[in-house]
């Protein structure tokens, strides 16, 4: 009886556990989605002036809104792609598979020339080192791994 209400114990308490890691993981994950911070760190290295950082604000704004509209004509392809399954049309499988194609060649130049403008903000110091640093701002941009937690092996 002893050895019962121990083990119920142990559960209960590894349970709790169990829910306090999670809720600190979940509440972790929520201060900020991927990407947030990678431009915070590039106006700091780049030692951005008041005026760079209104510029910057700005051209993040149209980045986002920019990039949503895209996501939203992605998710819309995709949803045909998967429905073409149902008729069991590949040509018009394949005529989507090329949209989506398009528009993720349209989605990565929309991000290219959103660092360019950024580039163009700076003046000839702060070009040399955006140079530096923009690999390293982009891998604090990309998400995560599904399912991965905490950063990738050799980020951080």
């Amino acid at each position: 009886m002893k050895k019962e209400r121990f083990y119920k114990l142990v559960i209960m308490l590894l349970v709790l556990l169990n829910a306090v890691t999670l809720s600190w993981l979940w509440v972790q994950g929520g201060e900020k989605k991927h990407g947030e911070g990678a431009l915070e760190y590039l106006t700091q290295q780049l030692q951005l002036s008041r005026e760079q950082q209104k510029k910057l604000d700005m051209l993040r704004t149209e980045h986002h809104e920019g990039n949503a509209g895209i996501r939203k004509n992605n998710r819309q392809l995709h949803d045909n792609f998967f429905d073409a399954l149902k008729t069991n049309d590949s040509i018009q499988a394949e005529k989507l598979a090329d949209s989506i194609s398009v528009l993720h060649k349209k989605q990565e130049l929309f991000t290219w020339y959103h660092f360019k403008k950024i580039r163009d903000l700076c003046t000839e110091e702060q070009k040399k080192k955006f140079d530096e640093l923009i690999k390293e701002t982009m891998f604090k941009m990309a998400p995560p791994p599904p399912g991965h937690i905490g950063p990738p092996p050799g980020r951080k």
